[in-house]
C-alpha cells in the first residue's frame, strides 16, 4: 500500500528534530555495534505535516539500507535542515520541478560503498534490489518513495561509488503549526 500510495495516513504537525532525537536511540539498538549514528539537527524548528509512524518507517528503511551498504561498519549521519528549494533545484535533483518554497529536509548519509548512475536510476522501482537472493525484497525504497510522495514530498539519492550515499527527504515546511 505504501509504494502504491494508497494507504490511509494520519498526518499531524511534527518537529523533525524531535522525531530524530527519539528515533536515534532505537536505531542504535537495532544497528550493529560497528555502525555509528550521528545527528546534526536544524537550528530552526523544522515542522512538517506527516504520519509519524510512516515517517519513522522511512527513516528506519533508509538507516537499514545504509547499514547494508557498510558491510565492515561505518557511520550514518542523520541531518535535519530547513531551506528554500526552487524549481531549478527540483530539475537538478530529481529531473522535475519542485513547487518553489520552504522545505524541511532530512538526510540519511552513509559511508558505504556508494552506487553508480545505473543503480541510482532504478532505486525506487518496486522489486529492484542489489542484494543477493533472500536478503532483500526490493520493496524498502519503493515504500519510502510511496510514503514520501503521499505526504506531499520528494525523495532523492546522491551517491559516488566508493564514497557513500545520501538519501534526502524533502517535505513542505509548516509555518506556525502545532507541533507533536
Amino acid at each position: 500500500l505504501a509504494f502504491s500510495r494508497q494507504q490511509v495516513l494520519q498526518p499531524v504537525d511534527l518537529r523533525l528534530n524531535g522525531i530524530v532525537d527519539e528515533l536515534v536511540p532505537v536505531l542504535r539498538l537495532l544497528l550493529p555495534a560497528n555502525v555509528r549514528v550521528e545527528t546534526q539537527l536544524s537550528p530552526i524548528d523544522a515542522v512538517v505535516r506527516a504520519d509519524r509512524a510512516q515517517l519513522e518507517q522511512v527513516l528506519i528503511n533508509l538507516a537499514f539500507n545504509a547499514r547494508d551498504a557498510m558491510g565492515e561498519g561505518g557511520t550514518i549521519r542523520i541531518v535535519v535542515e530547513a531551506r528554500y528549494l526552487s524549481e531549478d533545484a527540483g530539475h537538478r535533483l530529481i529531473g522535475v520541478p519542485f513547487p518553489p518554497g520552504r522545505y524541511a529536509l532530512i538526510s540519511v548519509i552513509d559511508t558505504g560503498h556508494g552506487m553508480d548512475d545505473v543503480t541510482l536510476d532504478q532505486l525506487f522501482e518496486p522489486f529492484f534490489t542489489t542484494k543477493p537472493a533472500g536478503l532483500g525484497t526490493g520493496l524498502g525504497l519503493a515504500t519510502v518513495y510511496g510514503i514520501v510522495k503521499q505526504s506531499g514530498g520528494y525523495v532523492w539519492a546522491e551517491s559516488t561509488p566508493g564514497e557513500g550515499t545520501t538519501f534526502t527527504v524533502g517535505l513542505p515546511l509548516v509555518e506556525g503549526g502545532r507541533k507533536a
